[in-house]
């Protein structure tokens, strides 16, 4: 495994959290978060011709990862019958779910980019 790769590919991750979660994407955060998805997995699918699959997996995991707390950690948490506190109760539970899902996605995105760039094994 290749953790430089795995880690300069997840630091963006959390930038581009940052950046949605704080709104200054303005409404085009599905579009940024293709994007960053698609760089990813055509960079794994260059860079790492053996192991695409395993790389993209733990790099969507990572990336999943940190995001879900990333947004655990900004969410207000203030009297314990709000509705602030129930919906950090419900993304904690949702956190492992969201990583494996972001792995899972990467996998996919990593496959096409190997087809088109040709480095599929």
């Amino acid at each position: 495994m290749n953790w430089k790769l795995i880690g300069g590919l997840s630091f963006p991750g959390l930038l581009l959290e940052i950046a949605s979660y704080s709104d200054k994407l303005g409404g085009a955060d599905v579009w940024a978060w293709l994007a960053y998805g698609m760089f990813c997995a055509v960079l794994i699918a260059r860079l790492v011709p053996d192991q695409q699959f395993s790389h993209a997996f733990v790099t969507g995991l990572v990336v999943g990862g940190l995001v879900r707390t990333a947004v655990v950690l900004w969410m207000p948490s203030t009297y314990p019958s709000s509705p602030a506190v129930i919906a950090l109760t419900s993304a904690r539970m949702f956190a492992p779910f969201a990583a494996v899902g972001g792995g899972l996605a990467l996998m996919l995105l990593t496959w096409l980019a190997a087809i088109l760039v040709g480095n599929r094994r």
